[in-house]
């Protein structure tokens, strides 16, 4: 493990190595075939320091541009190969039949909350793997969590010289309250060009697919993977009272508490 915390330290890599040693204790990579879906951990830690066969790193076309930022592990371009690294920038449903049964292991960090087409990549996945294979997936904050709305990613709040995503909503208030209502208490504390940009990332951009965690769960049981963890994690105590007004204001859902999913998934 010294190895690896000194690439991650070489890289600036952070939550990556936690979800990574969390992976690592349920499975060895050592000779395998990875596919990583959004996300490029770097060759010198994977390849070198884990030992894969083959590592396979893709991103979601859309994403850095989305967000107005590259991506900090590595670049990739269309098609960017070095024998046992490749990086491939493209949805995973989009991916071409070559990929299929190919990969012993499908790993994925901080990226389902981002996949619009969810069921069409769990199946695409299905299809990659093995016999047998493993889709290991550890992603947060989700949209039914205190700060589902992902505004910790948007810069409007830095341009505009608050120190924290926190100043401009509070804690699942992107859950309590009607949009336009919203949108009228942010014009009143910032403006109206301000209130939009917060509007359109919280409701509307792209970036992120606002699933709750019911529906995650609702779309992973059903796929053709047998499922051997579905766990909330980041757990928030949830007040009475705000437990309530959740309940009441989403009609159907009840899992407010936790911030990220772990999965662990098996190709049967």
């Amino acid at each position: 493990m010294n190895r690896i915390e000194e690439v991650s330290a070489k890289y600036s890599l952070t939550y990556h190595i936690s979800y990574l040693k969390y992976f690592l204790k349920h499975f060895d990579p050592c000779g395998k075939d990875i596919l990583e879906v959004g996300g490029a951990l770097p060759r010198e830690l994977v390849i070198d320091c884990l030992g894969c066969n083959n590592w396979t790193c893709t991103e979601s076309p859309d994403y850095d541009d989305e967000l107005g930022e590259a991506n900090q592990q590595t670049i990739l371009s269309p098609q960017k190969v070095d024998h046992r690294y490749s990086a491939v920038m493209s949805n995973i449903e989009c991916f071409d039949d070559s990929h299929i049964g190919r990969y012993d292991c499908i790993f994925s960090i901080a990226c389902f909350e981002h996949i619009a087409r969810l069921p069409e990549a769990l199946e695409a996945m299905y299809r990659f793997l093995k016999p047998g294979g493993l889709l290991f997936s550890a992603f947060a904050p989700v949209w039914s969590s205190y700060a589902g709305h992902h505004l910790m990613h948007c810069k409007t709040a830095e341009q505009c010289g608050l120190s924290s995503y926190k100043e401009i909503l509070a804690p699942w208030e992107h859950l309590l309250k009607p949009r336009y209502q919203l949108h009228k208490e942010l014009t009143q504390r910032f403006d109206n060009a301000f209130a939009d940009e917060i509007i359109y990332n919280t409701y509307n951009s792209p970036h992120i697919n606002r699933y709750f965690t019911e529906d995650y769960m609702e779309v992973i049981y059903r796929t053709r993977f047998r499922v051997e963890e579905f766990s909330g994690t980041f757990i928030d105590e949830v007040p009475d009272n705000m437990r309530q007004a959740l309940e009441v204001a989403n009609p159907g859902y009840k899992m407010f508490a936790n911030q990220g999913i772990t999965l662990r998934l098996l190709k049967t």
